[in-house]
């Protein structure tokens, strides 16, 4: 267990600096599981949703940054707040009615996909442990 969170820490200072020379940041208040998911899932996310998603992002814009703002973490804008729960909307497995990426939503892969539904799982968690079992 001591390991484990150890690695975790490690692999947090990465993501601190990895971010911060990005001109990015990340909220200190968050578990070692939900960074653990979001760093499993960043690579995902880049692919498939920075590039609309973020202030930097080569096809950024306002409509689809005020939703959900990807450029710091945890996530902001309005759905910021229950953004594992807007995420696991528009990647709908379930009824295969994806809608992201607005571009390409079939050029989402399976393994990308699973990374990102794993973290929003992880993110949901977070934060009704957080509102002491209240759902965001």
């Amino acid at each position: 267990m001591k390991r484990a969170v150890a690695i975790a820490l490690v692999i947090l200072g990465v993501l601190l600096l990895e971010t911060s020379s990005r001109g990015d940041a990340v909220d200190g208040d968050i578990s070692v599981a939900e960074m653990a998911a979001y760093l499993q899932a960043w690579p995902a996310f880049e692919r498939n949703c920075y590039r609309c998603h973020t202030g930097s992002g080569e096809e950024s814009n306002r409509k689809a940054v005020e939703p959900l703002n990807m450029s710091r973490y945890p996530f902001t804008g309005r759905r910021g707040p229950i953004a594992g729960r807007a995420i696991r909307k528009v990647l709908d497995s379930v009824s295969g009615r994806r809608t992201m990426p607005k571009d390409d939503p079939d050029s989402l892969n399976a393994d990308d996909l699973t990374l990102i539904l794993k973290w929003a799982d992880t993110f949901d968690a977070a934060r009704i442990k957080k509102n002491k079992g209240a759902v965001p």
